[in-house]
């Protein structure tokens, strides 16, 4: 989900190093197994569809199931697939460049006047390239960012006018969803035509990708999970915002994309991305997640073949595509967490300091463990044996005790270690949470313009759920203030009980709500 339930869209792909060697081909049925795993053994999402994409066209696979109980994934399921909706922005861009509609060197001053005028200069000189290539300066989301599906062009606007630069200005790369909103709402802007009328002229339509859609599919539509395999509810995302994350296809349709991005069969060329080094093989990439959804495509320009790995969860599966595109890497095992009290965990939390700069802490809530690191979504962390852990999106951990000092190994997806030493006690605390505060604040909050925040306890855990959007946990950090584990926001509850009213606090601003019914 793109705003408040957002987590990292694109996630950096240090995959790089290790020896070179030959993508082969994969067999059909250690492709079929490894779906087979991911969904039976490792029971990390319902479904999950997969294309490879070839000179000699495409080939399909598929195992589970679309919705709980409900019928088999097939080539034709639809997905949600979050941020792939960027490479087709891009490609749209692209083509109506060729079409002569625009010029990538069009600035957003050029194209809002005159129907708007920049109250600020900040970022009147970026370029559809700059926004293409996330080198905009614009944050990732706006600060005043509720409820995605009705994200104003007015409020878009009012935020430029106040924003500043989230790094060293344009030309500094930093991942920007609101950037990709805009790029299509300028699209918009300069031809006159909405954007997914102008998708399904210039991408969708040509491609022949019948399911591609911005709106709930009609059939063969997938249900999303969250972690725990729960159903959650649909994405929805406005017009502002579809361009960053708003598409839903079957992999069958995205595979037709990603053969025209590789430059094979009918129709025409979409470009987008740039190359990264994985383990010697130069391939353009992109992921996606939206609350119950991940996705991911790669393709390898030089070879001319690609893959497209679409699910119903949030677990990240970049590793079944990798490992199909490049042997070498490897395929994420499965992780089988021990309790806590089975190894010596007390030495653990702490802030840490990273060689090379940067910093995270992990912090203990109760039994449960967390990593925390500013401006990502908190990660729990589980032990596996004396020693070694792991988060709960599958990266391993190792701890060192060297003396007085403690010492982690954190690795990534490829296996490259990056080391950290402890250097002080945590700074996040969190309270237990006793039943009399889960039911103070537990209940139905009306927000303004007719928006609800749900907030729930379940299995001595809390939940807040806002208008159209997943369910999150939230973390006492006082009897009267919970923090999301997902998003830098914060809930604020007045003393009472219950708690007759609250406030969502995200970004500088406070939206208030009241009590208006039990969960």
């Amino acid at each position: 989900m793109i705003g408040l339930v957002l987590g990292p869209a694109v996630l950096a792909l240090l995959l790089s190093g290790g020896p070179a060697s030959h993508a082969v081909d994969p067999d059909e049925a250690r492709i079929s197994a490894i779906l087979r795993q991911k969904v039976d053994e490792d029971r990390r999402m319902p479904g999950i569809a997969l294309a490879l994409v070839d000179a000699s066209g495409i080939r399909t696979f598929h195992h589970g199931v679309a919705c709980k109980g409900g019928a088999p994934v097939s080539a034709e399921t639809v997905f949600e697939t979050g941020s792939l909706t960027k490479p087709v922005t891009e490609a749209l861009m692209m083509r109506l460049e060729a079409a002569g509609k625009v010029k990538s060197s069009d600035t957003v001053t050029m194209l809002l006047a005159p129907r708007h005028r920049l109250e600020s200069d900040a970022f009147g000189a970026v370029t559809l390239r700059q926004l293409a290539n996330h080198t905009s300066g614009l944050p990732r989301m706006p600060d005043d960012l509720e409820n995605p599906a009705d994200y104003s062009a007015a409020r878009a606007y009012a935020f430029l006018a106040r924003a500043k630069p989230a790094n060293a200005g344009p030309g500094e790369r930093l991942y920007s969803n609101f950037g990709y909103g805009l790029l299509g709402h300028l699209l918009e802007l300069r031809t006159g035509q909405p954007y997914a009328a102008l998708v399904a002229r210039y991408i969708t339509k040509p491609l022949g990708m019948k399911s591609a859609t911005f709106d709930a599919p009609q059939r063969n539509g997938a249900c999303g999970h969250d972690e725990a395999l729960d159903p959650v509810e649909p994405t929805t995302l406005g017009p502002i915002l579809a361009p960053a994350g708003g598409l839903k296809a079957s992999v069958y349709d995205m595979a037709r994309f990603l053969r025209a991005s590789i430059g094979s069969g009918k129709g025409p060329a979409m470009k987008w991305g740039r190359l990264q080094d994985v383990r010697g093989l130069a391939l353009i990439s992109h992921d996606g997640s939206t609350d119950g959804f991940f996705s991911f495509m790669t393709f390898d320009p030089a070879a001319g073949r690609g893959v497209v790995v679409l699910s119903n969860s949030r677990y990240d599966i970049r590793d079944v595509a990798l490992h199909l595109m490049q042997p070498a890497f490897p395929l994420v095992p499965r992780r089988v967490a021990v309790d806590h009290a089975d190894v010596d965990l007390e030495h653990l939390p702490g802030r840490y300091e990273e060689q090379g700069g940067g910093s995270f802490e992990i912090a203990s809530y109760g039994h449960r463990l967390l990593m925390i690191r500013e401006g990502q979504p908190m990660r729990e962390v589980f032990a596996e044996a004396p020693g070694r852990l792991f988060t709960d999106d599958a990266h391993p951990l190792t701890v060192e005790i060297e003396g007085a000092a403690t010492k982690l190994s954190v690795y990534s997806r490829d296996g490259a270690a990056g080391k950290a030493t402890r250097r002080s006690a945590p700074t996040a605390t969190f309270l237990p949470l006793n039943a009399a505060d889960a039911t103070r604040l537990a209940g139905r909050y009306r927000l303004p313009e007719g928006d609800e925040l749900l907030v729930t306890s379940k299995h001595g855990r809390l939940y807040a759920q806002l208008t159209g959007q997943g369910t999150l946990e939230v973390l006492p950090l006082s009897p009267t203030e919970l923090v999301y584990r997902d998003v830098a926001a914060v809930l604020q509850f007045a003393p009472g009980d219950p708690s007759p009213s609250m406030a969502i606090v995200q970004g500088g601003n406070r939206t208030p709500g009241q009590r208006i019914a039990e969960p």
